[in-house]
């Protein structure tokens, strides 16, 4: 006979799916199993509640009218009677009627009546108001007569439950409520004697109730139970208290809405309970699990009438005409609150309508009588799993396939909840597919030979180092590659991260990655040949030490055999320009094969470290900004990104030059092509500004023109306010001080009427080939802008029109509220010019 293996999987994956078995129904699985009711009742599709359910609130502002509560008897007497002139189909109270109201007071009233009377000074008004008082505080038989000829009046009944077993029998039913126990409902309660609680359905058995007065509860026509739980669970439809069943309030007043006595709700030996001929959708312990409609724009999802505005006439009656009506506080002060699966707070009255329409719609959800043999169905599928299939998997694999069982029950379990409404709790099977993986995993992990392991962690880390690299994540790739078993296919793996750490400019990872391949194979391609080039290469090239734009260093190097730079998605293929604040390449996307303009800005160790971050920032944010505008007249910027201490613009690749090539005398454009193209930088200027940027750097090197097209570009927006040639790395001064606006030169809060100023002395040079400020310091200058008034302009120009004066002038006012208002105001301005100026 073959000796048992304790430790063998299957053993193992038995021990752990008979403890599961035997503890599903334990109190920590039964909380998962809650929590994911919960959250799968969220995917559940939207229903409409029952229309002909009408709730009338004691509210706050019912109390604040009305006095704190509880309120006299005789005003819900009141209320019930202006309801019964509607005739509604049934009218529900969930206050508690337990306590008699007002004898105090009345004993009182008799005594002094008494006292009065013999005393002879009983008069007629006297005796009138006494009785008036009577009848108020003899609220009980004020509401009892309004019940009487109301009829179909159900009030609630709280009660309290058994925690644990009911050691003795509480005390009888008074005789007065035997009316309202339901006579066809039984259930032969045998125990299976196996300890399973899912195989012995029974009823919530209650330990207290709080009937209502005998005055009252004669004269209703149904009394229902309602729990005193403060959070959701389960609603238990039907009760038992002692030898007693009682109706749920939900369920009295539903069937009362449907002209069904308490006689027509039949359940026996522990079917599924009757109301008429209709089925309600119950657990195997007669519980309901109703559906909470969602409100509606913050409204509730059924008709809520202030109590007050009832008693007021504010309120047709017409409203309760044939309606189920419900009487309660809702008050957040005074209503005791439900907390529902959706986690919202509601009060009692409110809970009791959403049941009501459950059942009334037939919108109950439903965990079937089978629920208990598909939870153990599938903890068993689950516990196959785990004996006789898992272990054939790697470990990769296997993890894989346990994941989708994962997913696949959190799927079922939703797919049945949001579309059938039917919950089978699963959350047991889910814990045991975990806690089975990571016993076995873990002993697979320490047993298997060391041999075998390495070869699988070595494919799982080559497959994560591919990924990681495809990602561009190259240290962490290189990690993982440096774990593996070296073969040729990790050494082509290497070989092209290394062409990656060229291409990046790494030249010393990639120095260090050619390093590790020629230790292994010291022939493979030409891994000696190109640590050579790399050492020279990061010998001439230190981006992350020194500024690019002031050191004079390029992403692009002279060395032969060495890979294209990359930033971000982009291959440098040479270098355009430079400027105070960078570098501007051009480059090329290989996905789409879209030509570039790559502008860089350094974010380096020589930038204090209290201002790096804000410097990275600022330029990310102005990007983002400029990236939001969409103008034929302005660059388009396509990307935006961040390697290593350069931040990065990739924008339009724009053909022509910029417009200081047109502003030395020798070299001026022709007056009306000066004028166009001041006209489309002035709209679009208007339409950054309606997009709220400013651009505060306006002038001829921020001005792109393409002769053979003939087109304007405006660029620089938001880049060129972070560094330029006038500002310090940290950005303390924003603009080139000859272009810049007054308010602009000290420091104000500025608009877009300061780039409408410094487009006027850019209209002004383009077309005289002179500033019209200068200064011999900077302090001279600023005066200058400040306070003195420029040249006219028709002193270096004689044949331009009067109109033109005017346009430079308006244009430049120290007084921004003198100034052109908009770029579109002065684009119209120059149009009417346009005409006069083409004699020039």
């Amino acid at each position: 006979m073959r000796k048992l293996n304790w430790k063998s999987d299957w053993f193992i994956g038995l021990v752990i799916t008979i403890m599961f078995l035997i503890f599903a129904e334990t109190a920590i699985f039964e909380s998962l199993d809650s929590q994911a009711y919960n959250h799968g009742v969220g995917f559940s599709p939207d229903k409409k509640a029952n229309d002909d359910i009408v709730v009338v609130a004691i509210d706050d502002k019912s109390i604040q009218a009305l006095g704190a509560w509880p309120w006299s008897r005789s005003v819900l007497a009141r209320a019930t009677r202006l309801l019964a002139k509607a005739t509604p189909q049934v009218i529900g109270f969930t206050v508690p009627f337990d306590v008699r109201q007002g004898k105090t007071g009345q004993s009182s009233l008799a005594a002094l009546r008494k006292t009065l009377k013999k005393e002879s000074k009983l008069s007629t008004g006297v005796n009138k108001a006494l009785k008036r008082t009577e009848t108020i505080l003899n609220g009980d038989k004020t509401l009892a007569a309004s019940f009487d000829s109301a009829g179909r009046i159900v009030l609630a009944m709280p009660y309290i439950t058994v925690n644990g077993p009911l050691r003795d029998m509480p005390e009888p039913l008074p005789s007065y409520m035997r009316l309202f126990t339901l006579s066809n409902v039984s259930f032969n309660h045998e125990s299976n004697g196996m300890g399973l609680k899912w195989l012995q359905p029974d009823f919530t058995r209650v330990k207290e109730l709080f009937p209502p007065i005998a005055l009252l509860a004669g004269q209703t026509d149904g009394i229902g139970v309602v729990s005193s739980e403060a959070n959701f669970t389960p609603e238990p439809l039907i009760v038992r208290y002692g030898p007693d069943f009682l109706p749920s309030f939900p369920l009295m007043l539903a069937a009362r809405s449907k002209g069904i006595s308490v006689q027509y709700v039949v359940s026996r030996g522990g079917d599924k309970p009757m109301l008429g001929g209709q089925s309600l959708n119950t657990d195997r312990d007669f519980n309901i699990y109703p559906r909470f409609y969602e409100d509606k724009n913050g409204k509730s999802a059924f008709k809520v009438y202030s109590f007050i505005d009832l008693l007021n006439g504010s309120i047709a009656l017409s409203e309760f005409r044939q309606k189920t009506i419900l009487v309660g506080l809702t008050s957040p002060h005074l209503a005791r609150q439900q907390i529902t699966p959706g986690g919202q707070s509601i009060s009692l009255t409110l809970a009791a309508a959403h049941s009501v329409s459950s059942i009334l719609n037939g919108d109950l959800y439903q965990l079937p009588h089978w629920a208990g043999w598909a939870q153990r169905g599938l903890i068993v599928l689950i516990g196959l799993y785990l004996m006789f299939l898992m272990g054939r998997f790697r470990i990769m694999t296997g993890l894989f396939v346990s994941l989708f069982l994962l997913l696949m029950i959190f799927n079922v379990h939703f797919v049945l909840i949001g579309l059938k409404s039917i919950w089978v709790p699963m959350m047991s099977a889910a814990v045991l597919l975990v806690v089975g993986h990571l016993i076995l995993s873990s002993r697979h992990f320490f047993n298997t030979g060391s041999q075998h392991l390495e070869g699988q962690l070595s494919d799982a880390y080559k497959e994560l180092g591919q990924s990681l690299q495809t990602q561009g994540h190259f240290d962490q790739a290189f990690e993982k590659y440096s774990s593996c078993n070296v073969d040729k296919s990790l050494l082509r793996q290497l070989y092209n991260l290394g062409l990656d750490y060229e291409r990046k400019r790494q030249f010393n990872k990639a120095v260090s990655v050619f390093k590790f391949i020629v230790n292994h194979d010291d022939a493979y391609n030409d891994a000696v040949e190109r640590i050579e080039k790399n050492e020279n290469a990061a010998n001439t090239v230190h981006i992350s030490g020194a500024s690019v734009a002031s050191s004079g260093i390029t992403l692009v190097s002279t060395k032969e055999g060495v890979e294209k730079p990359k930033l971000g998605r982009y291959v440098i293929d040479k270098e355009l320009g430079r400027g105070a604040m960078g570098v501007v390449y051009l480059g090329h996307d290989e996905k789409i094969g879209r030509t570039v303009a790559i502008k860089t800005l350094s974010i380096s160790d020589d930038i204090e470290d209290a201002h790096r971050e804000d410097v990275k920032a600022r330029f990310f944010r102005e990007a983002e900004a400029a990236g939001r505008l969409n103008h034929p007249c302005i660059v388009t910027v396509y990307d935006v990104g961040e390697e290593q201490d350069l931040a990065f613009i990739a924008m339009d690749y724009l053909k022509g030059s910029d417009l200081s090539a047109y502003t030395s005398e020798e070299k001026l454009l022709p007056v009306t092509r000066v004028f166009k193209i001041i006209m489309s930088v002035a709209l679009a200027l208007d339409y950054a500004h309606q997009k709220h940027v400013v651009h505060r750097d306006i002038k001829p090197a921020n001005i792109i023109y393409d002769e053979v097209t003939n087109t304007t570009k405006l660029t620089d927006f938001g880049v060129a306010c972070l560094t330029d040639a006038s500002k310090t790395k940290t950005g303390t001064v924003i603009g080139s001080p000859i272009y810049m606006s007054p308010e602009q030169l000290i420091g104000k809060e500025i608009d877009g009427r300061a780039d409408i100023f410094s487009l006027g002395v850019t209209f002004y040079q383009m077309l005289t080939g002179s500033l019209p400020f200068n200064g011999d310091s900077m302090a001279n200058l600023m005066y200058n802008i400040a306070n003195e008034k420029h040249p006219d302009v028709r002193r270096f120009r004689m044949d331009l029109p009067p109109c033109v004066g005017t346009i430079i002038d308006k244009a430049l006012e120290k007084d921004v509220k003198q100034r052109f208002q908009s770029g579109r105001e002065m684009a119209i301005m120059m149009k009417a010019c346009f005409e006069q100026a083409k004699d020039v």
